[in-house]
């Protein structure tokens, strides 16, 4: 016949239930952690099919986009704007933008919840790639998808060679990194309005002298135009890696 349970053999039962409860709810998280990395990934290949074509001019990584693949972008999210692509990262997909800056944080191009988001423009850009600075904001997903490759502009060799290229609906336009630094998040490196063309020049030069390294490019002018591309940097707390890049050759197709 059965005994009382001794105190051990109670205590023990109690820490094995905790244990197998603590096991139960992390796998349930890594579940859907894995999940939502993979519906993302699926999705954004789906997507993929409609992306810019790569064309062959003097070797060059220059793409541009059939008029009926652009058509389908827009008619599968009419908050298309264009696409990113940048050389020897995982960064190729498609802009979007809606009138505010919380929407896509959570919800990929096809308007489906998930915590990947999107990559998307700031709301405050009233004239995408026509604005001085143009600023565009993705996760740093650590199934290095999204934003995350640009942790690769932190090599200077990496800064000074790679270009970033963006398709909108009849123009490629090719961008030149000049800045590359990490800071605390705020709001003073989004500034996307100018009240003359002096703060303008004053502002990029500014972000200039913020960079890791000195790219050695050329002093800004009036006419310039720039980017800012933005995720976090989980090497500072609340932190805020920002890429900046110059307008350096737009062409139509």
């Amino acid at each position: 016949m059965g005994g009382k349970l001794s105190v051990k053999e109670i205590i023990r039962k109690v820490i094995f239930s905790i244990s197998l409860i603590v096991f139960i709810v992390c796998a349930y998280k890594l579940y859907n952690i894995w999940s939502g990395y993979h519906n993302n990934s699926k999705a954004y290949d789906e997507v993929r099919e409609y992306s810019p074509e790569k064309i062959d001019e003097n070797g060059g990584e220059k793409f541009k986009f059939k008029a009926e693949d652009y058509q389908k972008l827009y008619e599968m999210n009419n908050d298309f704007k264009g696409w990113i692509y940048i050389p020897g990262t995982n960064i190729s997909y498609p802009l979007a933008q809606t009138n505010n800056n919380d929407y896509y944080l959570n919800h990929n191009f096809k308007k489906e919840e998930n915590s990947g988001g999107s990559i998307f423009i700031s709301s405050n850009n009233t004239q995408p790639f026509i604005d001085k600075n143009t600023i565009i904001h993705g996760h740093h997903m650590k199934d290095g998808s999204m934003f995350a490759d640009l942790m690769k502009f932190k090599e200077e060799s990496f800064s000074k060679d790679t270009f970033i290229y963006i398709n909108t609906k009849d123009k490629l336009l090719q961008y030149e990194v000049f800045s590359v630094f990490f800071e605390k998040a705020n709001n003073e490196s989004y500034q996307d309005r100018f009240s003359s063309y002096d703060e303008y020049v004053a502002y990029t030069n500014k972000l200039k002298e913020k960079s890791m390294f000195d790219l050695g490019r050329a002093k800004f002018t009036q006419e310039d135009k720039i980017i800012t591309l933005s995720t976090c940097d989980y090497d500072v707390d609340d932190g805020r890696l920002l890429v900046c890049a110059k307008l350096v050759s737009s062409s139509d197709y």
